[in-house]
């Protein structure tokens, strides 16, 4: 159950038009997570009752600071609740190692406060250079673990589940560049280019089992960016666009086990699109153009993990309306 208020606001500050909502939502949540414990040979059915109950305010301003330039602010609480995977209570053993997966019905909700900030400039109607800075502070964020336990049977082996970690901070910058060229003689004018950079720093302090992980989060990498070149006019659509991606953790191991990470990663990927009539269009997507390779390893780069070679794929597509 929930429900929420929300005011939203408008007012002059000078020359400078303020717009907004501030709010609050109330959240509520029975969960149960049911399952069966095995007892040496009886199955005995067994439930998992959990009440979570929190107030996650936000707010928004917008101001205009001039005809081409402007700001906005943000604030919030926000909450995430364990998916039922994660939540639930049962363990899947491996049949030929001594390994072992499962949820963890004890799971608590990840909730976090972020605050935004962002500039915007539209230098001329069809281009804009954005900025903007971030902050998150993470609590109770939910992230793999790998724990000893006694199955009958089975004995000792290594459980893989989900826990609830420590607190985290996570700092970042965003830029952003979108124009269509506009003043080029036709048909050039079509030709556009979208660019992004992010740059993120975090703050944590937790475990992996006796394993300190430091400021490190799974799958956030440090630096990425994205750069696209289009042309869109007529019956042509084209696009190209390069994505890469810093190394991130991808794994943060146990006692026993080193954590993993995957390495710096771009992909290259493109489609064309032509409209033959009002109602047909033709396609070609291309992904992994530059049939670029996914490289992990283990703490260290010389401890090579594995290679993912995910080739090429060319799509082909009729869109017909009728």
């Amino acid at each position: 159950a929930g429900g929420y208020v929300r005011a939203d606001y408008a007012f002059p500050v000078g020359s400078v038009a303020v717009t907004g909502n501030i709010g609050v939502r109330y959240v509520h949540t029975d969960q149960v997570a049911s399952g069966t414990l095995t007892t040496g040979s009886l199955p005995t059915p067994a439930s998992f009752p959990q009440t979570f109950s929190n107030w996650l305010p936000s707010f928004n301003l917008r101001a205009e600071l001039t005809r081409d330039l402007v700001g906005r602010l943000a604030a919030s609480r926000v909450l995430t609740r364990p998916n039922v995977t994660q939540s639930a209570p049962q363990i899947t053993v491996s049949t030929d190692q001594a390994t072992a997966s499962g949820g963890n019905p004890a799971l608590q909700p990840f909730l976090a406060t972020q605050y935004d900030g962002s500039l915007e400039w539209y230098f001329n109607r069809s281009g804009s250079l954005t900025g903007a800075l971030f902050y998150k502070a993470m609590d109770d964020y939910i992230t793999a673990q790998n724990i000893n336990v006694e199955i009958p049977g089975r004995g000792t082996v290594l459980l893989s589940t989900q826990v609830n970690g420590g607190s985290a901070k996570v700092y970042g910058a965003e830029a952003a560049y979108n124009q269509v060229f506009t003043f080029l003689p036709a048909p050039l004018d079509g030709l556009g280019v979208q660019a992004s950079y992010t740059h993120t720093s975090v703050q944590a302090n937790y475990t992996a089992g006796a394993r300190p992980i430091k400021d490190q989060l799974i799958g956030l990498s440090k630096n990425s960016f994205n750069v696209v070149g289009f042309y869109d006019k007529g019956p042509l659509a084209a696009r190209i666009s390069y994505t890469w991606r810093d190394k991130y953790l991808a794994g943060i191991g146990s006692t026993t086990q080193v954590p993993t990470f995957v390495a710096a990663f771009g992909t290259l990927d493109g489609n064309i699109s032509v409209r033959a009539t009002r109602d047909l269009t033709f396609s070609v997507e291309a992904i992994n153009i530059a049939n670029a390779n996914s490289y992990s390893y283990n703490e260290r780069e010389l401890q090579f993990g594995e290679i993912n070679n995910y080739g090429r794929t060319i799509l082909f597509g009729v869109r017909a309306q009728f």
